[in-house]
């Protein structure tokens, strides 16, 4: 009797076993940033450094909103029984979409170097190669999200580790032997075509081969799939990848260099955890039992939460060491505002999980609650600045952290309010 009750309940947590190799995977790939980021800081001025965190914003940026597409491929591959079909689907897909990243990639070359010039971005040239780039960026989360809908742990763990190696040893040899930014872009190309290869097997290949490029109601069901996913990577953006943009526009080229080194900060935080959405993302699109699903959120929202609690509570007991190990003795002054960086994480990290599980549950309009709060986090910056004469980056990030917070809450709130409300109909 015992042993059965056992049984049972270990099976209803028996996501625990990919989700657990895919969060070990995603935090050794984590840990590969971390050190990226840890070498580069040391090799680089601030300034520098403010630029290459710029560069790698515009790659994340444009992954970011390619992780849509990733996502609705997801909900489609874990709803389809037939895994032939499931494979062709995004053999077809992944052939049609040069047809929309193509032109995407010319727009970006045309405004590359007016952009870079906004910005302050000293190599046009690496953010050109970047953009030359895209048109591989959507087959790589395209069978990305075939692995992650057909919960293919060994192809999701592939094409992360691969693409963490390459990057990592790219970067830090191209950049030694004198190529600067351009190398350190060169080597993000190859990287995105390292992890595109290891998301394929041979049956991949080959329906990817003979497949012509359809865009049937299939595929085209699949943009109405990825709006709301888009909107949620969009809110993503604003909330991860503006500081650059808004510390290059707003403060000196030191403070913008702090800011870069906050960034990654918060940055840690919510990819440590992007695999647990990419695993409770297929098991409430492949409609299971809903008690399982709300089950499968509660015990994920408890790892984040005790894990953020804990990293948060070792940064705020020692802030210096914590900048000096991972930043550098340049980045001093970021010791002030890494506990505030940690909170942000965390809060937007447990937002966009609640998020992930609303939309697959088929609420749609979810993220745009999200959308709002990180909008108002960056039209309150914006006013402060106009309006306060000593405004600083400390204050930018106390009024985000207290808008991204209150967001998160709210989330989380209607997410438990509306899980609870169809147990009761259902």
């Amino acid at each position: 009797m015992i042993a059965s009750t056992l049984k049972s309940k270990w099976a209803s947590f028996d996501f625990l076993g990919p989700a657990a190799i895919l969060f070990l995977s995603v935090n050794i790939a984590n840990v590969a940033n971390l050190l990226f980021n840890m070498l580069f800081a040391r090799l680089m001025t601030p300034a520098q450094f403010a630029d290459l965190t710029l560069l790698l914003t515009i790659k994340l940026g444009i992954l970011s909103l390619f992780t849509a597409i990733q996502f609705a491929v997801s909900e489609i591959a874990a709803s389809q029984p037939n895994e032939t079909a499931a494979k062709t689907f995004a053999a077809r897909l992944s052939r049609a979409s040069f047809k929309y990243s193509l032109p995407l990639c010319f727009l970006m070359l045309v405004c590359v170097e007016s952009l870079c010039q906004t910005f302050n971005l000293a190599d046009w040239k690496a953010v050109a190669i970047l953009c030359a780039a895209i048109p591989l960026f959507l087959p790589m989360v395209i069978y990305r999200g075939l692995a992650q809908g057909r919960i293919d742990v060994k192809k999701m763990v592939g094409s992360v580790q691969s693409e963490w190696i390459i990057r990592l040893a790219g970067c830090w040899i191209l950049y030694q032997a004198g190529f600067g930014l351009l190398g350190i872009a060169v080597a993000l190309v190859l990287s995105i075509i390292a992890a595109f290869v290891f998301a394929l097997d041979k049956d991949d290949m080959a329906c990817l081969v003979a497949s012509k490029p359809v865009m049937g109601a299939k595929h085209r069901s699949l943009l109405l799939t990825s709006l709301p996913y888009g909107v949620l990577c969009f809110a993503q953006i604003i909330a991860l990848d503006s500081d650059i943009l808004i510390a290059k526009a707003m403060f000196d080229n030191d403070s913008a260099g702090i800011a870069a080194g906050i960034m990654l900060i918060q940055r840690i935080f919510f990819f440590a955890f992007l695999s647990f959405a990419m695993i409770l993302q297929p098991i409430v699109s492949a409609k299971t039992d809903a008690a399982h699903q709300f089950k499968s959120l509660w015990v994920l929202l408890s790892c984040v939460a005790f894990i953020s609690v804990c990293g948060i509570g070792v940064m705020a007991l020692m802030p210096d060491l914590f900048v000096m190990i991972f930043l550098g003795e340049q980045y001093a002054a970021a010791g002030t505002y890494v506990v505030l960086a940690g909170c942000i994480g965390a809060s937007f990290t447990i937002a966009h999980l609640c998020t992930v599980f609303l939309i697959a549950k088929g609420r749609s309009y979810a993220p745009l609650l999200l959308l709002i709060f990180v909008t108002l986090h960056i039209c309150s910056n914006l006013t402060a600045f106009n309006t306060m004469l000593d405004y600083n980056l400390g204050e930018y990030l106390s009024i985000k952290a207290v808008i991204v917070g209150f967001g998160a809450l709210s989330v989380a709130s209607y997410t438990f309010w509306d899980a609870l409300r169809m147990k009761r109909t259902a």
